[in-house]
Order: structure tokens, then sequence, then C-alpha cells
């Protein structure tokens, strides 16, 4: 900058320094309140874990929420509501209150994690304290899974001894 003779360049490039620096102490600001945001929100977590909430994988409690999120969207259909809409959250509903009856999902409990084949993953994520959610093992639908395909395979001829002949 110092070796531009044309005043106007100088100018410009000036506004440009500026402009980078305003940007760097932007993201400095955004930077710091990020972790203030995480560091506030690990504090509330430590004070109000009273055990019923799994803090460690985030695919527990969705069948639930999703549930809750079902059930107020039911209570707002109205007789104006498009038949698709009606059949898309009401059919969704059902699934998972039949799916909640047969076992395959479970609530967040010792017993429930025990049905799912639940292991306490002890593996931290680069030393941050964060555990990874491979906490799942088996399911119990995999062996229902498994007969399914091999009765599709009988079905449709896709075996081995069907290929020979």
């Amino acid at each position: 900058m110092e070796s531009e003779t044309d005043d106007l360049k100088k100018e410009l490039l000036e506004i440009l320094i500026e402009e980078k620096l305003y940007g760097r102490a932007n993201m400095e600001l955004v930077a710091k309140d990020r972790m203030r945001e995480v560091s506030q929100w690990s504090q509330l977590k430590a004070e109000y874990d009273d055990g019923s909430f799994d803090t460690k994988n985030v695919n527990t409690h969705q069948a639930e929420s999703y549930k809750l999120m079902l059930t107020n969207k039911v209570k707002t259909l109205t007789p104006g509501s498009s038949q698709p809409e009606v059949f898309n959250v009401v059919g969704q509903l059902h699934t998972l209150e039949r799916l909640e009856k047969e076992g395959v999902l479970l609530p967040y409990s010792a017993e429930g994690k025990a049905k799912l084949g639940y292991k306490p993953n002890t593996q931290e994520s680069q030393g941050l304290g964060l555990t990874t959610s491979s906490d799942i093992a088996t399911k119990p639908a995999d062996k229902e899974l498994n007969k399914a395909k091999l009765a599709y395979k009988e079905v449709s001829g896709d075996n081995e001894e069907s290929k020979v002949k």
C-alpha cells in the first residue's frame, strides 16, 4: 500500500482493509457469543438434569416429541383441511401409536434401553466431553426385517436355487 502512488487506489485499499478488519471483529464477537451460549446451555443442562431425559442420544426423545407435535396438528385440523393433509397427519399419528403398542418405540427408561440393546458409550469425542451416539447395538425389529427379506427372496425367486435352475 505504501508503494502505491495513485491516491484513488490507496483509498480503495484502505477501504478494503477496514472492511476486512470490521468482518474479523464481527466474527470474534459472534464466536464469543456462541461460546457463552454453549457454556450457559451446558450449565443449564447440568442444573436441571433429573435423569428423565437422555442427554447422550438425541434420537431417544423424537418419537415422543413427534407424537406430541402430531397430536397438536390433529387438534388443529378443521373441516376445511385438505384430504391429503388429514390422511398425512392422522396416518403418521396412528403409525406412531401402533409402533408404541407393538413395543418398537419405547420410552427413555432403563427397561426400554435394555429391550433395545443399548450399551453405554464411553468413547469421548476429541476430549471435549462429548460422546458419540452409536449406543444401539441391536434392535428387536432386526429379526423381523431379516425374516421379511428372506420371504421376499423366496417369493421373488431371488435366491441361489432359482439362479441355478
